[in-house]
């Protein structure tokens, strides 16, 4: 009898261990069924794999698990268990229609779309699947589609027209306008009221230059009660492109009637009337917009057209403002200090060094740091950023150009200066040449090669430097040291005459007229110009 006693007692411990293990395997599938259904489907996996652990082969949970990495687009999920489902479940429409998003995701489409196919001869009566199968052969542009679109408008016509829209849509990028217009219009006769079905073949005649079918089709949809902002800003566009004005603004007034803020209406707006260089206007729009106060750029873009209105001091209100409201933001601190290198340099120097601590591959940044740094005399971070800059793009004219001017300003390394300058000047011609001339003459003067420093500054003004007072002023200097008093008076007095606040200008052109005062010099701007073309025109 003792005997007896051990293996009934193994045999009931098996029994209630087997009966724990399938009350939890029960738990497990009902947790991982009720969170895929709230689509939580990382909790789901995970009570999935435990329900696995203790039931391995049961192909609900494994055609449940290629369902959800078909919702998340990983395939790997399902990788251990996708043959099996397709093998055990080979007359299951869902799991071919499953298996066909799982192959798409793994981009051999041959194999979606034999799938997908197998799926619908099999009687599947999943719009998702259907839909899905549709979305490919958009994609692979089959002649397939209509069939299959007719065919999902039958099974679910309420949803038809969302997907007729989307194909259409994409039939529009690949510019096959006459199937999208089809598409659009099958999407109108399920629903008439589809709104977007209008608006998208708005988009098909804009882009035919169909005028005449564009507004037909706007004066449909406007009659069928649809009112949008953006839709009547369009349709005002449109008009005004047309050059009617009177109807243009009419539908302006609609959209803003309907939204003040309206973002695509003050917009375009704005741009109009700056176009127009009504600035005023332009800045009101612009200001009206709805995301102004959270748009930093916005404020950037009213600091500018303040500035083509020529009013500089509410430009850099705006842009100070600006700068406040958006200290992170890099364009708007980029163009603050960039404005205050004429204004304020030291703090312009300083707003960069800081912004180039956080970000220092910006090259624009890095450029106008070169210019403030050089401008309040801090040469060795202008030269050092210079020499970064140039070990990336060392073929960088303006660079080159830049350092020899600096070089040559301060009467140093002007042998260096001279190189520089040259290398800047070996590019073919551009609209630079005849400042980076202006420079190696500058170079050549602080040498006392006179004559060579003439030679370069009278050819920079020949090649389009002649209405910049600096080379006038250098040349005058020229003159001035070679002892050619009447010609040095000249060309001061031309440079005054082109900068009335030139410094170097009004100082010397006194002096000259103190140590000509017997000459006989020409006291009006013609008269110094005629005197002056006589001396440079054929040099």
């Amino acid at each position: 009898m003792k005997k007896l006693l051990l293996p009934l007692f193994l045999i009931l411990a098996t029994n209630i261990l087997f009966a724990e293990n399938k009350q939890n395997a029960y738990e497990y599938f009902t947790i991982a069924s009720y969170e895929a259904s709230q689509d939580n489907y990382q909790v789901a996996l995970e009570y999935y794999k435990k329900f696995l652990e203790l039931e391995p082969n049961n192909l609900d949970a494994q055609k449940d698990i290629l369902e959800i990495s078909i919702s998340l687009k990983n395939p790997e999920i399902a990788s251990p268990y996708v043959d099996n489902v397709i093998k055990k479940l080979p007359e299951d429409a869902k799991v071919w229609g499953l298996y066909g998003g799982y192959q798409w995701l793994l981009g051999d489409v041959d194999k979606a779309q034999n799938a997908y196919q197998k799926s619908i001869d099999l009687g599947s009566d999943d719009p998702a699947i259907l839909y899905q199968y549709i979305m490919l052969l958009s994609v692979e542009d089959s002649a397939e589609i209509i069939k299959y679109l007719a065919k999902y408008a039958e099974l679910y016509p309420n949803s038809a027209p969302l997907l007729y829209n989307e194909i259409g849509k994409m039939e529009i990028t690949k510019e096959n306008y006459e199937t999208a217009l089809l598409l659009f219009q099958k999407a109108k006769e399920l629903d008439k009221y589809n709104y977007n079905s209008y608006l998208n073949a708005m988009t098909v005649y804009l882009l035919e230059d169909k005028q005449q079918s564009f507004i037909k089709e706007a004066i449909i949809l406007e009659n069928l009660g649809y009112k949008e902002p953006k839709f009547f800003g369009e349709v005002g566009a449109f008009y005004l492109k047309q050059n009617n004005e009177k109807k243009a603004f009419e539908y302006f007034e609609k959209a803003l009637a309907l939204d003040k803020n309206s973002i695509e209406v003050n917009e375009f707006l704005s741009l109009y009337y700056r176009k127009e260089k009504n600035y005023e206007k332009s800045i009101h729009y612009a200001t009206s917009r709805a995301d102004f106060q959270t748009n930093p750029m916005l404020w950037v873009s009213v600091t500018y057209i303040n500035f083509e209105a020529g009013k500089p001091e509410e430009a850099r209100k705006y842009l100070e403002t600006a700068y406040e409201k958006f200290p992170e933001n890099k364009d708007v601190v980029y163009f603050y200090a960039t404005d205050l290198y004429e204004t304020d340099p030291y703090k312009s120097y300083k707003i960069l060094k800081d912004f180039l601590k956080e970000d220092s591959t910006s090259q624009s940044a890095r450029r106008q740091f070169v210019y403030s740094a050089e401008k309040i005399g801090k040469y060795s971070d202008m030269e050092k950023t210079i020499a970064e800059l140039l070990q990336e793009d060392p073929n960088n004219h303006r660079l080159l150009n830049f350092l020899a001017y600096s070089y040559s300003k301060r009467g140093i390394k002007l042998d260096t200066a001279e190189e520089l300058s040259t290398k800047a000047l070996s590019y073919d011609e551009h609209e630079y040449t005849f400042a980076y001339k202006d420079t190696l003459g500058w170079v050549y003067y602080k040498q006392g090669k006179y004559e060579d420093a003439k030679d370069e500054f009278v050819s920079s003004l020949n090649m389009g430097g002649k209405d910049t007072a600096e080379i006038w002023e250098h040349l005058g200097f020229v003159f001035y040291d070679m002892g050619e008093y009447t010609q040095s008076y000249l060309c001061f007095k031309k440079a005054q005459y082109l900068d009335i606040e030139n410094k170097n200008a009004i100082k010397y052109t006194k002096k000259l007229e103190r140590k000509l005062r017997n000459k006989d010099l020409p006291n009006t701007k013609e008269a110094v110009e005629e005197k002056l073309l006589a001396f440079y025109k054929n040099k």
